[in-house]
């Protein structure tokens, strides 16, 4: 699979699908690398050039070697997307990936055509619980909770009727070094939408789970209405639905992208004058 030099890290990619189709972005979830789409491209790439990328700790990418904030993870996105000479993109964000492309659609709006946000939340848990998260894995790594962080990623009946899919996943999750994965809860931890949602307006359709204990589907459905015209589609899954409900998943993104009204207005990229609201926690 090819790798991209940045000045910083090193990035690998993937694309499926003709170089004739539109791009479509994947962005992944916190612990996860782009094999986690693996259920889901084969019914999206007859219909878009699907790119999907490990950010830096993630799957073979360099590690992450210094704390990051959502608005690196951001850049990262970009500049990969610079890299490859794509100018904008159809961007799918699942988890911490629905936040990146939160960012991306406040900062450069420019580089977006549409925005899938899945299993989201205008922010995800509180400070408490990833400080807690983050001195577990800095005194014990992430093999003593991979169970119970894979655990919250699926129904119970989902990872009873499919124990490989489980094992797998856990070997994915401990693919990430210690490191790299508390420094990603960090930037997590540290960012609120709240109060700039309504300030999108790239066409938007956001993705909840019924059971999805991370960012439950009644938070999914607060960004949906605080985001003009966004359009709101609930899977029977958990946090992970890309993965346990692989088809539906697909058919929604599908649906959303071939609808009429490619973009909003296109509005210029917002400057370092207007961050990100902090946690005030």
């Amino acid at each position: 699979m090819p790798n991209i030099e940045l000045p910083h890290c090193r990035i690998r990619y993937r694309f499926d699908g003709a170089a004739a189709n539109p791009v479509l972005l994947l962005c992944n979830s916190l612990g996860a690398d782009l094999s986690m789409w693996d259920g889901v491209v084969p019914h999206l790439a007859g219909d878009f050039q699907v790119l999907r990328y490990d950010g830096q700790g993630q799957g073979d990418s360099s590690d992450l070697k210094a704390a990051c904030t959502l608005e690196d993870l951001g850049r990262d996105a970009c500049a990969l997307l610079d890299a490859l000479n794509i100018k904008d993109v159809h961007f799918c964000g699942q988890a911490m990936g629905s936040l990146i492309g939160i960012w991306l659609a406040l900062f450069r709006r420019s580089r977006l055509k549409k925005l899938i946000l899945a299993n989201t939340a205008a922010a995800i848990g509180s400070r408490d619980f990833w400080d807690a998260r983050i001195a577990a894995v800095e005194n014990n790594g992430l093999a003593p909770m991979a169970d119970a962080i894979v655990g919250r990623w699926f129904t119970p009946d989902y990872a009873a009727a499919n124990p490989t899919v489980i094992e797998r996943m856990k070997d994915m999750l401990l693919r990430s070094t210690p490191s790299s994965y508390g420094r990603y809860c960090a930037a997590i931890r540290d960012v609120d939408f709240h109060g700039q949602l309504d300030q999108i307006s790239t066409p938007t359709l956001v993705i909840g789970a019924t059971h999805d204990g991370a960012c439950p589907p009644q938070e999914s459905l607060f960004v949906c209405n605080h985001i003009a015209g966004a359009k709101y589609q609930e899977l029977p899954a958990a946090h992970m639905s890309s993965i346990e409900t692989p088809e539906a998943f697909a058919a929604a993104l599908k649906s959303f992208l071939a609808a009429e009204g490619d973009r909003g207005d296109l509005l210029s990229d917002r400057g370092p004058g207007q961050p990100i609201i902090r946690r005030k926690e």
